[in-house]
């Protein structure tokens, strides 16, 4: 079970944003973080808070009760999704296909042509296509708490 070390960026956020922060320093957090435990949205475990990575997506790395995001899955997990995404780029980049996205690419959701992402299968380990970080996210977000029928939840949902 891997745990999140503290790396300079951590103490660097609570240089910036302590203010923010209920906890004095981000060993006062990790102390704290490893006495409380989450599920993880991928393997379904619980696990102490210290096994998830922080969340970084935002502006703002803290909550409004003043403790860090935390992403969904564990770490271990998140070493799971980024080797299946290494795998599938290194079959993208055999197969003769940038790992980039030309100019004339778009989102094939929106059509955005900004912020695109490889976005790929977790089971196959295959590239699905372009996403833009919005839908990239949106989909992620769905698929982790629906599960592969999210679509057909989806439309029974609007009908």
């Amino acid at each position: 079970m891997k745990k999140v070390r503290l790396t300079e960026n951590e103490i660097k956020y609570y240089l910036t944003f302590g203010e923010f922060s209920q906890f004095d320093s981000a060993e006062d957090e990790f102390v704290w973080a490893d006495t409380v435990t989450k599920e993880c949205n991928k393997c379904g475990q619980e696990k102490p808070l210290t096994c998830f990575a922080g969340n970084t997506s935002g502006r703002m790395p803290f909550n409004k009760d003043g403790i860090r995001y935390r992403r969904g899955e564990c770490i271990d997990c998140g070493d799971k999704i980024a080797n299946g995404k290494k795998k599938a780029q290194q079959i993208a980049k055999k197969n003769g296909m940038s790992l980039k996205p030309k100019e004339t690419d778009k989102c094939v959701l929106c059509d955005s042509k900004k912020g695109l992402v490889f976005d790929h299968d977790h089971k196959n380990e295959t590239f699905r296509g372009w996403l833009c970080n919005p839908c990239n996210r949106a989909l992620g977000t769905i698929e982790s708490r629906l599960g592969n029928n999210w679509l057909e939840k989806l439309q029974d949902y609007v009908k």
